[in-house]
């Protein structure tokens, strides 16, 4: 079998195996999706919360784990993995497929919430039951070392729950999700290789290399592919398994490396996640709304706001997160209540970068802006928000707008008025309604002209057009 051959009986030289065939098989398997959305019309429309302004295809999870599961069955077979972790892998196979359908389901047609809430407990709570993954103590961290089995049970779901959920919202610009997901992988992979757990390690690294084979088309301009919730659903419930699963190897007696105090070193990998949705969901109930309740308020968009493209606002993100893993590495052996206080506040500042710098009023090159509101006309069109230069203009464009629709009405009563002017013919004196004397004669018989001078005195006799006060032009006898 493979862990028999030379070279390939070294685990270090196995898991880079595993990633590249991960990813070989993602790049394969992502155009023909691509392809089925297409056809089908599958395609993602801009909401709210987006960051695109036009249609694109989605279902991008269901090429991730596509590549996962392969991966992961293929070398779970030449691996000769023992019963334990042959359950551990068909549990993770089979609570992630449903995960995937309820993505699936979101994507497609709008799921309600309580529904996906419901999919993500049943799928938690097998795995922690199946695999006694599970948080058993803080580690000292609130004065908590041990919790008993079914509050750590019963917390474990919540905190699956806690970590699907912000990772979710995570996936707002092209790219984030994915790179976070890959940050977080890498971490937890290279721990369990050191410390020689290869399921896991294995199961890190065939994530690792799915995503990458997502990012490629997810940055991509041509045939370009979002996660969805497929995607989203699924990456967290991954990184939750991970996670819980770093803290438990930290325990075991002859781990080969270990840390401290693990679960702020967790806190710390998934800091973006959690500190951002902690920061949204604040800022919604303060202002009555629901915490679940779409919006673009998130650092991401903010990065967004200020002008840097998808790539630079999640290289920023990437790179916080990073500083903020070491700085807690480097003090891991300090008190974990003291290290909680400082992550967050460390992390928090991090991540309040883009609040720092002034809003631009254009956003960068093929980013959907920020709609802004501008004063305009009762009558004047509102511009589409893909058209951010223009938008900048909005108000200047609406008066000379209105300057001119009010020239050319002016013009137009001025045209109507003379051309009825020249129409109607003048009614002789005898045929006049009235009883009263025919206009144009005095008492006496003689004729008065028809118009009189302001002094009282008959006015010249003129031919041609002249000024009123009531018209812009008048034809006089």
């Amino acid at each position: 079998m493979l862990h028999n051959l030379g070279l390939l009986s070294e685990t270090y030289f196995l898991v880079p195996i595993v990633a590249i065939t991960a990813w070989a098989i993602s790049i394969r398997i992502f155009p023909v999706i691509i392809y089925v959305v297409q056809k089908k019309n599958l395609m993602d429309d801009p909401g709210e919360r987006s960051s695109h302004s036009q249609k694109t295809p989605t279902l991008g999870g269901v090429g991730m784990f596509l590549a996962f599961c392969i991966t992961l069955m293929l070398f779970g077979i030449f691996l000769e993995f023992s019963n334990a972790d042959l359950i551990k892998l068909i549990s993770i196979v089979a609570t992630t497929t449903i995960l995937l359908f309820l993505g699936i389901k979101d994507d497609l047609i709008v799921l309600a919430p309580k529904k996906k809430f419901m999919g993500q407990i049943f799928s938690a709570g097998i795995v922690i039951l199946l695999t006694d993954i599970r948080i058993t103590g803080f580690g000292g961290m609130l004065g908590v070392w041990e919790m008993p089995y079914w509050v750590s049970v019963l917390f474990s779901l919540f905190v699956f729950i806690v970590i699907i959920n912000a990772f979710n919202l995570t996936d707002g610009i092209d790219g984030l999700a994915g790179s976070l997901a890959t940050l977080a992988s890498l971490i937890f992979g290279v721990f369990f290789l050191v410390n020689g757990n290869l399921l896991l390690a294995v199961t890190s690294f065939a994530l690792i290399g799915a995503i990458l084979g997502f990012l490629v088309f997810n940055f991509a301009k041509r045939d370009k592919l979002f996660m969805g919730d497929s995607g989203s659903l699924f990456l967290g419930y991954l990184l939750a398994y991970q996670g819980m699963s770093f803290i438990m190897v930290n325990h075991e007696p002859f781990a080969a490396f270990t840390m401290p105090h693990a679960p702020t070193a967790l806190l710390a990998v998934l800091s973006y996640p959690i500190i951002d949705s902690l920061r949204v969901f604040t800022i919604r109930l303060i202002e009555n709304r629901s915490p679940f309740s779409p919006d673009r308020n998130h650092i991401h968009h903010r990065f967004i706001a200020r002008g840097f493209s998808h790539i630079q606002a999640t290289a920023a993100i990437i790179l916080s997160n990073i500083l903020l893993v070491a700085a807690i590495w480097l003090i891991n052996d300090w008190n974990p209540t003291l290290q909680l206080v400082i992550g967050f506040v460390l992390g928090s500042l991090l991540y309040k970068y883009p609040f720092l710098i002034p809003e631009r009023r254009e956003s960068a090159p093929g980013v959907a802006p920020i709609p802004v509101k501008r004063p305009q006309a009762a009558d004047a069109r509102p511009l589409p928000v893909t058209e951010p230069v223009a938008e900048r203009y909005a108000y200047s464009e609406t008066k000379e707008l209105q300057q001119k629709r009010t020239h050319v009405f002016a013009e137009a009563k001025r045209r109507f008025v003379v051309h009825r002017t020249r129409q109607e013919p003048e009614k002789p004196a005898d045929e006049h309604p009235d009883s009263r004397e025919p206009q144009g004669e005095s008492r006496a018989g003689g004729k008065v002209p028809a118009a009189a001078h302001e002094n009282g005195q008959p006015a010249p006799e003129r031919s041609g057009w002249a000024r009123s006060p009531d018209y812009p032009r008048r034809k006089t006898e």
